[in-house]
C-alpha cells in the first residue's frame, strides 16, 4: 500500500530565493511576448478596419479605464524591455557583471521605468 508522508515535494523550492537577474530575465521575456501580442493585435485590427470600435467605446467610462490600462501595460512593457535589453547589451560587452553592479542595474531599471511612466502619463493623459 501507499504511505503518505508529510514531506514537501521538492525541498529546494522552500530554500531557494529567486535572484534579481533571473526575475528580470523572466519579465524581459514576458514583456517581449506582450509587445509582440500588442503589435500583432494592432495589425490585425487595422486589417479588419475596426478602428471605429475605439470611437464607439470612447463614450463609456469603463472603456476609458480599459484603454488606459492597455496603454499602461504597453508602455510599461516597452520601456522595461528597452531598459533591460540595454542591460543585456552591456553584459554582452562584459560590463557591469559584478554582483553589486547587477543589483544596482536592477534598481536603476526599476527607477528609470517609474520615471518614464510618470513622464509618459503626464504627456499623453493629462
Amino acid at each position: 500500500m501507499f504511505k503518505i508522508f508529510n514531506r514537501p515535494i521538492s525541498s529546494h523550492i522552500t530554500i531557494y530565493l529567486p535572484q534579481i537577474s533571473s526575475l528580470f530575465s523572466i519579465w524581459h521575456r514576458i514583456s517581449g511576448v506582450l509587445l509582440i501580442s500588442f503589435f500583432f493585435f494592432g495589425l490585425y485590427s487595422l486589417k479588419l478596419s475596426i478602428w471605429w470600435l475605439s470611437f464607439r467605446l470612447y463614450g463609456f467610462a469603463i472603456s476609458n479605464f480599459i484603454i488606459y490600462l492597455i496603454f499602461f501595460v504597453c508602455i510599461t512593457s516597452f520601456f522595461y524591455h528597452l531598459l533591460n535589453g540595454l542591460r543585456h547589451i552591456f553584459w554582452d560587452f562584459n560590463l557591469f557583471l559584478t554582483n553589486n553592479l547587477i543589483l544596482v542595474s536592477g534598481i536603476l531599471i526599476t527607477t528609470f521605468l517609474l520615471i518614464f511612466q510618470v513622464i509618459i502619463f503626464k504627456i499623453f493623459i493629462y
